[in-house]
């Protein structure tokens, strides 16, 4: 990715001719041929990453090289920023806030392509992923945000980036979830004989005291009262699904 500071220059490749002003922005494939002329004195940027990082960052493997990213639009305008932010922080980074700032310029890149539905489909079905994977392995009590990471493919930071669309916490996400299935089980008329903590343990609880504090904060009363009560149908519980889970948007299939 080129960024032009200064002057005014003109990049070929391919038969595609690009002219860039000072703020704009362009895409050259730096494994094939290309040229640049400038008559005056002329001051870019270079952004150098492999093909597949580019891929993976935009989502894509259709990157059409030599277009015009106009320093006019507020994606280029923003992909200016950031180019020059990336160049003069770049060797007092960390791993983590390089990959942050890498995320934040693709994505500026991707709406600037006008692919910003793209990134954001891609984002959903790894949301998606993430769910699934979740709701799998909700009754292991090792389950973490390390572990789901790790299960999906990407870093801990970023697995947190993805769960932002959501109203809660991954944490939240696990707790409702593990909440909503001990009360399903509690419920079962087949599982009377199974006692309150023997439920919780099996959804990944770990400690009965702390169940119970979730359950009343969750529900507004305690397990063993919850299950005292007559039986009721889940059209009769809405009020307590509601706030069983967070809210999320994107739930998987």
């Amino acid at each position: 990715m080129i960024t032009q500071l200064g002057g005014t220059r003109r990049y070929a490749q391919s038969g595609a001719e690009v002219l860039l002003n000072a703020g704009d922005t362009t895409i050259i494939d730096a494994s094939q041929p290309w040229s640049s002329t400038c008559e005056t004195d002329c001051v870019r940027l270079y952004l150098r990453v492999p093909r597949w990082m580019l891929e993976n960052g935009l989502r894509s493997r259709e990157i059409r090289p030599g277009q015009k990213i106009w320093r006019t639009t507020r994606a280029g305008a923003a992909l200016h920023r950031l180019s020059q932010s990336l160049y003069y922080e770049a060797r007092r980074m960390d791993n983590d806030e390089t990959e942050a700032s890498l995320d934040a310029y693709f994505h500026a890149l991707a709406v600037a392509l006008g692919r910003d539905e793209i990134f954001e489909e891609a984002r959903t079905a790894l949301l998606h992923h993430i769910l699934r994977y979740i709701d799998t392995h909700l009754a292991e009590p090792t389950l973490s945000p390390v572990e789901v990471a790790t299960a999906v493919g990407i870093s801990l930071r970023h697995l947190h980036r993805v769960f932002s669309a959501t109203d809660g916490t991954m944490g939240d996400y696990i707790r409702g979830r593990r909440l909503e299935q001990c009360r399903k089980d509690m419920m079962d008329s087949r599982l009377r004989a199974r006692t309150i903590t023997e439920i919780a343990f099996s959804w990944g609880f770990s400690d009965a005291a702390h169940f119970s504090h979730a359950f009343r904060k969750q529900f507004g009363t305690s397990p063993r009262a919850f299950r005292s009560e007559p039986r009721r149908s889940d059209e009769d519980f809405r009020g307590f699904l509601e706030k069983s889970t967070p809210h999320i948007e994107a739930q998987p299939n």
